[in-house]
């Protein structure tokens, strides 16, 4: 059985069986993570051009900021979201990542 996370329209599977839904959430909750980055990073990187530009929305500048970075990421964004994913959905097969949800923290030493 395969599974389907899509990120700013580009779509990756996983063989994942059924019985292992565990990381099919757990491959979700990291595609929302790195999408939700992605927004985050955008809404900042709006905010300072808008500055540097000299537009100035008053008290609306920090509205103005979330609602364009949001929009942007969902339209697809500058590929960060996808470039993370890659990356951590590799180290998350490797090793844990130490989300247990236990909520205890391991030393370095030992969580390798």
């Amino acid at each position: 059985m395969y599974s389907q996370l899509e990120i700013n329209g580009s779509t990756y599977v996983n063989n994942v069986s059924r019985s292992n839904n565990t990381e099919t959430q757990k491959n979700e909750k990291l595609a929302k993570t790195c999408k939700d980055f992605e927004s985050v990073f955008l809404t900042i990187l709006w905010r300072d051009m808008t500055k540097s530009s000299g537009l100035n929305a008053g008290e609306w500048d920090v509205v103005l900021s979330q609602i364009m970075g949001k929009a942007w990421a969902e339209a697809g964004g500058i590929g960060l979201a996808k470039v993370l994913y890659k990356q951590l959905s590799k180290s998350s097969s490797e090793n844990d990542l130490g989300d247990d949800n236990s909520g205890e923290f391991l030393p370095a030493e030992e969580s390798q």
